[in-house]
């Protein structure tokens, strides 16, 4: 009887373990018996220096709001608003600790960290509890240096979604069943291709014609498409990390670009790129754009802001905005184009009380206030509950994918290595070559994998 009861206790054990999303089987990452910091304003005389990129008027406003309201809780926190008309200006007051938190283009994040400019703030991460309800592109940009690194908090992002000539797709929908429309969801739906199962997929192209093509800005973005639909062929729960997104988790400072999936997301990738409208590869957005906009393709793949040109420019009821398209996973997992957010100095005189500002304004109500009045994408889970008209207009798309995280996820390179540098020139070289069938799949990822195992082995970990 013992024994029974034994094996019973140990199957619940188990059971427990599974239920915690394998945290028994990664001991590593438990969780702390004691908070690795404390997050608090304990009253005493304090200035703060919030140093802004470019702001307008309204932007002023809502950062000064929020900063009265923290302030009326924490009269002896005094909150300076700086504004700054350059990037490298503001850098550089981060730099001397003449701001305690500034706005950084996260393209810049890499350097500022290398110079050792940004303080890492993953500590008061770990007791911040509304970290637990940041949206998946909140959680990739917060850990975009690494899961167990934050240099920055995001406050807006700038990420590719898919624009489709709502007016020829009803059309060609109208007299079929649903199992028969033509959608564009995913890149199978797109340019055709196999599903998981082995089926065929009959892309937009070849039930539309010209009206099914697709345009983007390939110009120096090849390597993005590239990386998102080899991420969006495997499992995200495959990468090492979502901040170092070339290794796997299989097997120690391995890259994923030996395995099957990444095999099959370079067939799909090229199977899109010859699918697309003739010249797109070598096209500039404002290039894409146009041909959208003179009935050339039927596709656009394109940031945010060009909805208010296609306003201008297009009928009404002729063109809608969709999702990033899923990959072979199911899932799609990309990089966004960029994302801007709030460092910390690594010279902030009073770098607790600083952070402890900067999750007040990072936290779900006033972020969400600050997106509904700025028109960024807000952070959090809970936005479109706190605020329903964020879920009308141009972030609506935006805001639906971060309430399908198990659809929507994304990914980053490894832009912490030495070895990133001048890697993308490199990249857009082979993959131009790949296209053109000068050099085979087994050839750019043979190199590929070497390059980003060299890395590992020279640099080490370093997320």
């Amino acid at each position: 009887m013992m024994k029974w009861k034994r094996i019973i206790a140990l199957l619940l054990s188990a059971l427990l373990c599974v239920s915690l999303l394998g945290a028994c089987s990664q001991p590593e990452q438990e969780t702390e018996e004691e908070p690795l910091a404390t997050l608090h304003n304990d009253g005493r005389e304090v200035v703060l220096v919030l140093g802004v990129l470019q702001p307008d008027d309204r932007r002023t406003a809502v950062l000064t709001e929020i900063a009265e309201k923290y302030q009326a809780d924490f009269p002896n926190t005094n909150i300076e608003i700086r504004a700054f008309s350059g990037e490298s200006e503001l850098e550089n007051a981060l730099k001397a600790g003449e701001v305690d938190i500034g706005e950084i283009n996260s393209g810049h994040q890499v350097a500022l960290v290398q110079e050792g400019a940004l303080a890492d703030i993953y500590p008061y991460m770990t007791v911040w509890k509304e970290s637990a309800t940041l949206t998946q592109a909140a959680r990739t940009a917060v850990g975009s240096m690494g899961l167990l690194h934050t240099y920055l908090i995001p406050n807006d992002f700038v990420q590719e979604l898919l624009y489709y000539r709502l007016d020829w797709f009803e059309e060609y929908n109208a007299d079929k069943e649903i199992r028969d429309y033509v959608n564009c969801r995913t890149w199978n739906e797109i340019s055709g291709g196999v599903n998981a199962y082995g089926d065929p997929v009959t892309g937009a192209i070849d039930r539309l014609g010209d009206r099914g093509l697709l345009a983007f800005a390939g110009r120096d973005r090849l390597g993005f498409y590239f990386d998102a639909i080899v991420w969006s062929s495997l499992n995200q729960s495959r990468l090492a990390d979502p901040g170092a997104a070339y290794y796997s988790l299989a097997a120690e400072g391995k890259s994923i670009f030996s395995t099957e999936k990444a095999s099959a997301g370079a067939d799909q990738f090229l199977h899109v790129m010859t699918m697309a409208l003739e010249g797109t590869t070598d096209w500039t957005t404002d290039q894409a754009i146009q041909a959208f906009q003179e009935g050339k393709a039927g596709l656009l793949l394109a940031p945010r802001a060009i909805s208010e040109t296609l306003r201008e420019t297009m009928p009404e009821g002729s063109w809608a905005m969709g999702a990033f398209p899923r990959g072979l996973s199911g899932t799609a997992s990309f990089s966004p184009e960029y994302f801007v957010g709030w460092g910390v100095s690594s010279k902030a005189k009073e770098e607790e009380i600083a952070v402890h500002f900067l999750t007040f304004l990072s936290n779900a109500d006033n972020n969400t206030h600050y997106a509904k009045e700025c028109g960024t994408l807000p952070i959090h889970l809970e936005a479109s509950a706190l605020e329903e008209s964020l879920t009308e207009g141009n972030l609506a798309t935006e805001i639906e994918m971060a309430g399908r995280g198990d659809w929507y996820r994304y990914a980053v390179p490894p832009a912490m290595y030495q070895a990133y540098e001048g890697f993308r020139e490199q990249q857009e070289e082979k993959l131009r070559r790949f296209i053109a069938g000068e050099l085979s799949k087994e050839d750019l990822l043979n190199w590929l994998d070497e390059y980003w195992n060299t890395a590992y082995e020279k640099e080490g970990k370093l997320w």
